[in-house]
């Protein structure tokens, strides 16, 4: 005999496999949109993250940049930020400093989460490490750029004393040196008249009376300047050396056409504007130099030249930054 016994609880079993097959195949379903879901949500999280620091980053420089104001109005003289953290540093003269009130301003932008730690400065020659830190510049073996501070180098047939101001023209920057090492390969022609446009310290006209010249003429827009290169003609006792305030449009009319040479050691957009008259300034088969361009400039600059009646005789390069001596042989 075959007995067939519980064969509801056999179909309710085979029901209940086929309905947990279907549940399994939803839960992988399920599992597969959760992995999706989760990997969009990450992404989510980290562009908000990004974005969030982004804010801080700019809203944590925003606070410095205040904080800097703060410390300014109350008499600071010198404020410092750190780049790579949240640290901003004031230097204030011993005495000068109400504490409270400053304390209550920078709490006031920046909430009671800060720390301010004061600290009194033993006193210290700030000049002497200046000083210390400012370098004499050597062109070559033959010139010397020194401050009134260094001890003049000896076996060195040109030395220039410079002191540093705010004038452009100590040659630590690049164009400096290339218009004085320019200036020893092509000097002056005994007793002549050069004249030194934008001439910040002085310090090509002063070269080149010590190269030979007998007049050298220098113009600046910037008053300060004026005032740094006329002084540091009388420390180099340069009497042939003269300073006014302009630009060679205020070359008197009396020397145009007089100078065996002119020095413009500018930028791209003037040396441009002014090339012509330069031209009008030099004497026939006169020399100009220029400086104070880039490479990305040189043709531009050398074309301009050329258009006026100039031609390029030698060139002199220090990185990105060039210098070009130019013959004028046709004023245009």
């Amino acid at each position: 005999k075959i007995y067939i016994f519980g064969s509801n609880r056999i179909n309710k079993l085979i029901f209940g496999l086929k309905t947990l097959d279907g549940l399994s195949n939803q839960l992988k379903e399920a599992s597969n949109f959760m992995t999706k879901l989760t990997s969009q949500v990450r992404g989510l999280i980290t562009n908000f993250t990004n974005a969030v620091d982004s804010v801080v980053e700019n809203t944590v420089e925003e606070q410095k940049e205040s904080l800097m104001a703060i410390l300014d109005f109350h008499g600071a003289e010198g404020c410092f930020a750190d780049d790579d953290g949240n640290l901003v540093t004031g230097y204030f003269p011993k005495g000068d400093l109400d504490e409270d009130e400053l304390f209550a301003s920078i709490k006031g932008l920046l909430g009671e989460n800060v720390s301010i730690k004061t600290e009194q400065i033993d006193p210290t020659n700030w000049n002497a490490k200046w000083e210390a830190s400012y370098p004499p510049i050597f062109v070559g073996e033959e010139i010397a750029i020194i401050a009134p501070f260094h001890e003049r180098p000896e076996g060195v047939p040109f030395v220039i004393v410079i002191e540093p101001k705010m004038s452009f023209g100590t040659a630590h920057h690049p164009t400096t040196r290339l218009m004085l090492e320019a200036m020893r390969n092509f000097p002056p022609p005994e007793r002549s008249r050069v004249v030194d446009l934008g001439t910040g310290t002085g310090v090509l006209g002063l070269f080149a009376l010590r190269l030979g010249a007998g007049y050298a003429d220098g113009f600046d827009t910037d008053s300060w300047s004026v005032e740094n290169a006329t002084e540091n003609a009388a420390r180099n006792d340069a009497a042939g050396f003269r300073v006014w305030l302009g630009s060679v449009r205020d070359v008197p009319e009396r020397n145009m056409g007089r100078y065996a040479q002119v020095y413009a050691n500018i930028n791209r957009n003037i040396l441009l504007d002014e090339m012509a008259l330069y031209a009008e300034c030099l004497a026939p088969e006169g020399l100009l130099f220029l400086s104070g361009y880039r490479d990305v400039d040189r043709e531009v600059v050398h074309q301009r030249a050329e258009e006026v009646g100039f031609v390029l005789i030698q060139t002199f390069d220090e990185g990105e930054w060039h210098s070009s001596v130019h013959q004028l042989i046709s004023p245009r």
